[in-house]
């Protein structure tokens, strides 16, 4: 590190460095190098997480949904007890009801912003022929 200091090189009175040699890191052929290169090429034609749609779909899950739950644990903690099955039931009912409200008009939604704000990342995949 001394020598990359231009300060230290006049100090010492080095007037000029010896030539970088190029790293010459050789290997033995891998068997396994071709499978995961076709297997990596696979995931990126059918592995779908790798879609910057779907990214952009999991971080809005994740930012805006994740709270999302279709039984509420904490309105059922919060619940009067004893409880008998019909309310029980109720309770669940109207829970499921309140979340696929949310995920029906909020989620489908912002999903189809999504895939709008990034059509060009996915309609090549779209066939534009009716059959």
């Amino acid at each position: 590190y001394i020598l990359m200091d231009s300060l230290e090189l006049k100090r010492l009175r080095i007037a000029s460095l010896p030539p970088k040699h190029p790293r010459h890191v050789l290997r033995a052929p891998l068997p396994w190098h071709e499978s995961l290169c076709q297997a990596r090429d696979a995931q990126a034609v059918q592995l779908f997480v790798t879609s910057e749609v779907m990214r952009e779909l999991q971080q809005l899950w994740f930012t805006k949904y994740s709270h999302t739950h279709f039984v509420d644990l904490e309105a059922m903690k919060s619940a009067t007890y004893p409880m008998d099955i019909m309310q029980f039931e109720a309770l669940v009912a109207q829970q499921c009801h309140t979340t696929r409200t949310i995920l029906q008009k909020q989620w489908v939604e912002d999903c189809g912003q999504k895939f709008r704000a990034h059509k060009d990342s996915w309609a090549h995949l779209v066939p534009m022929e009716q059959h």
